[in-house]
């Protein structure tokens, strides 16, 4: 063995250690994220209407999700429910669902009944359900814990809270959240002791109209959930970023992309149609492992911002399926539009600054020896985009 292999060995181990290090947490994001996770999908809604100590609810799931939530509806095993599988599972659907969600009152827990189940369009189950409560309802409380719990990591509960005469207030979770308050509008504001000239409780304004829709600090918030929990868009960067190319290069390419999805998020927004996911989240596969392969011939930032603005708007499309499942106001659509894709810009920025990090370490450290750790990450981004457009185009033809 020459003397110099030692030293050649060890200068390898780094490269080694990186590359697999590298390989292992793509594949790893490739096998967590499955077709569950994708921007149409982990979503339930409920329409919470209460009538004085009794709380209706219909609960509006897709039929893949409801799957996620109780595996043994589909009996035959055949990726589809028939009216038969649904109307024999009562059982697991009011453990999963109806009793999932725990409805509280100001004078304590609320007792649940199933009322119905009925198929709702071509993928969708609307779930009827009443919560009988000791006493009028003032102050609702729901806490989804036992949902998510069966659920898919990522799946949100959209809840729409009305009382006769009201506008609906409307809630909608991220980052796990578990827990809802509504107070009917109708109740006397609670208001903090007087202090010093404060005028009071007695002669406090009535309370402003309550929201049909998420405020808007919820839409920035829902926009960095997204981002965050939509690795896929993430892996898609950073296998753009495996490129070498200088710092303006870099930028022109992610701005290229910004630019894309936040056009798409507008038109289709504004236009209030949501994209078909069935196409749109394979395609989205496609773009990633296209991303990987091209590593292979083309391994320079400069010119590809000419890729990343054509697949910029792709993307947008699935940003677009995500924003449109939570809703907007029609009548002032831009400001949740606005913040929801500024979330989505300040998601890729909490995400993308310690991996830019660590790649210009990288390139540091190993110099020469860091067009193999190139490609055995662009090999990585490449088996991730083929093994979620394999999945997902199975789960969408099912």
């Amino acid at each position: 063995m020459p003397a110099n292999a030692p030293t050649t060995l060890a200068a390898r181990a780094p490269v080694r250690a990186a590359s697999g290090l590298g390989c292992a947490l793509l594949l790893a994001i490739a096998g967590v994220s499955t077709p569950a996770r994708a921007h149409e999908a982990g979503l339930s809604r409920g329409e919470y209407s209460v009538d004085g100590a009794r709380v209706r609810v219909t609960y509006a799931i897709a039929t893949r999700e409801l799957r996620t939530l109780a595996r043994q509806l589909d009996g035959d095993d055949d990726g589809a429910l028939s009216e038969a599988e649904l109307l024999g599972a009562s059982a697991v659907i009011r453990e999963r669902v109806v009793d999932g969600v725990a409805v509280t009152s100001d004078a304590g827990p609320c007792a649940s009944e199933l009322a119905a189940i009925r198929f709702a369009g071509d993928d969708g189950v609307d779930i009827d359900a009443v919560y009988q409560c000791r006493a009028p309802v003032v102050e609702l409380h729901l806490g989804v814990r036992r949902l998510l719990e069966y659920a898919d990591p990522g799946h949100r509960h959209v809840a729409v809270v009305s009382w006769p005469d009201a506008e609906p207030q409307v809630f909608a979770g991220f980052f796990g959240q578990l827990e809802f308050h509504a107070r009917s509008p109708a109740a006397a504001p609670v208001a903090p002791p007087p202090v010093g000239d404060a005028r009071p409780a007695d002669d406090a304004p009535p309370p402003a109209p309550a929201p049909r829709h998420p405020s808007a600090p919820a839409y920035l918030l829902l926009g960095v959930e997204h981002i965050l929990l939509g690795l896929d868009h993430l892996v898609f960067l950073l296998g753009v970023m495996l490129a070498r190319g200088r710092a303006r290069e870099l930028l022109a390419v992610i701005t290229a992309f910004t630019i894309g999805h936040s056009l798409s998020l507008a038109i289709i927004t504004l236009g209030g149609h949501a994209p078909d996911p069935r196409w749109v989240e394979p395609a989205i596969a496609l773009s990633i492992a296209y991303v990987g392969l091209e590593n292979f011939w083309r391994d320079e930032l400069r010119g590809r911002w000419k890729l990343t603005l054509p697949f910029g708007l792709l993307h947008g499309l699935g940003f677009a399926g995500a924003l449109s499942a939570i809703g907007v106001p029609k009548d002032d659509a831009w400001r949740p539009l606005l913040l929801f894709n500024l979330g989505v810009e300040l998601g890729q920025l909490i995400a993308l600054t310690p991996a830019l990090a660590l790649l210009w370490l990288a390139r540091r450290t190993l110099g020469s020896h860091m067009s193999r750790v190139r490609r055995a990450l662009s090999a990585g981004v490449l088996i991730a985009g083929v093994t979620w457009l394999i999945a997902r185009t199975l789960a969408w033809s099912s």
